[in-house]
């Protein structure tokens, strides 16, 4: 299908284009100084705002990635800056961009699961595959012993550390029509596996109280490094998260549920998912798996944690801009088919949200606030799935 980009307020995108390329030194045709990168990179993501109809897999990085490259061909060209010149290039490289190739690449994540506490397992996630595999299975499909991946981790100290013997992995295979593409993708299919995983945990696991200092509350934390090899199984480059907790070793045994049943029932729960055809409906339980997750991440800061679970109150209610937070804290009692005693925790929930949103009280928060809201959620997400129609789930909340 071709491409039909719109665009808005074309004066004011021609002025944008026309600032960028601004930018651009006469003599070499390219941008020099950290100022002029600056802006170029802003008023490129201030032409994004006023493009529509992009093509429908692209990703705003994507985009921003094209945008970037359509400008440097327009001001190599030296034609005239005009709505229609960069919309013939634009329209040329996403349609380019979006015919190359499916390449399939493997994104590999150590993570300290103690070996002994886990057996091989496969999920298949989003059309990919993800298998939590031994060191040594690692070693026989995967080039670790080139010179490449030896200078490449010569100074990562720690994650040579997770090269042993003594941890599993996760292995995903991920297609896309580049290794960054593949990268984010892998990345995406990893987060929702975690989610799961962390979701069944604390569901089977439920507590109001705990002891010590607050610290992330995710059995599986974010990844600290993601090996990147192609389908050959040569490693073409890592990279490192940002999150700033150390990793812990996991050991399956450790909770309340053991390793098997654990991953049996994250199984089930992907399983459910997938089975659910409305897109809008499965869409929404993937956001609020996820957002559940950001909030177990963020246990040590309770008011990120909170706001995270008032996010997903509001995702799994339906509430829009016209929806009371009185009639969204209702809604949860109807799906709960519970009034008493929840409305009442939402209620006092929803003046705690309040007094952060409008008032900065960060300190009004607590652990034992994330537990209860927390438990009440993971409930409602579990009766979330058992409906089929996004439809089914609003005439909960509004009865014909």
């Amino acid at each position: 299908m071709r491409t039909r980009l719109k665009f808005l307020d074309t004066p004011v995108l021609l002025e944008y284009i026309q600032q960028c390329l601004s930018l651009y030194d006469e003599n070499t045709g390219n941008i020099t100084g950290i100022s002029n990168f600056l802006m170029h990179d802003w008023y490129s993501y201030a032409i994004i705002i006023k493009i529509q109809n992009f093509p429908r897999n692209l990703n705003f990085n994507q985009k921003l990635m094209l945008v970037k490259k359509s400008l440097a061909i327009l001001n190599s060209e030296e034609s005239e800056i005009s709505i229609d010149n960069f919309n013939r290039i634009l329209t040329r490289e996403c349609e380019n961009f979006i015919s190359l190739p499916q390449k399939r690449y493997f994104l590999i994540i150590p993570v300290k699961i103690i070996k002994k506490s886990i057996k091989k397992r496969k999920f298949s996630l989003f059309h990919s595959t993800v298998e939590i595999k031994s060191f040594s299975s690692i070693k026989e499909r995967f080039d670790l012993t080139s010179r490449n991946f030896s200078e490449e981790i010569r100074l990562e100290t720690d994650l040579r550390d997770y090269l042993s013997d003594d941890y599993t992995f996760f292995s995903i295979e991920c297609f896309g029509n580049s290794e960054y593409d593949s990268k984010q993708k892998g990345e995406l299919i990893f987060e929702h596996l975690r989610a799961s995983i962390n979701f069944i945990e604390k569901y089977q696991s439920f507590s109001l109280f705990s002891s010590g200092p607050p610290k992330p509350d995710s059995f599986i934390i974010p990844a600290k490094y993601l090996l990147i090899f192609n389908d050959s199984g040569e490693f073409i480059r890592y990279a490192k998260s940002s999150f700033g907790h150390q990793e812990k070793e996991i050991d399956f045994r450790s909770s309340e549920n053991n390793g098997k049943r654990l991953l049996d029932q994250t199984q089930n729960l992907l399983t459910k998912i997938d089975s659910i055809s409305d897109r809008k409906l499965k869409s929404l339980i993937i956001l609020t798996l996820d957002l559940h997750n950001s909030s177990l991440d963020n246990f040590d800061k309770p008011w990120l944690s909170c706001f995270h679970l008032w996010q997903i109150i509001e995702l799994i209610a339906l509430g829009n801009k016209n929806t009371s937070y009185d009639t969204i804290c209702k809604r949860i009692t109807l799906l709960l088919n519970e009034e008493v005693p929840f409305l009442d925790i939402l209620r006092l929930f929803k003046e705690k949200r309040n007094k952060f949103v409008h008032h900065a009280d960060f300190q009004n928060f607590s652990n034992t606030d994330i537990r209860v809201i927390r438990g009440m959620i993971q409930f409602s997400i579990m009766k979330m799935t058992k409906y089929k129609k996004y439809n089914d789930l609003a005439r909960i909340y509004n009865p014909t």
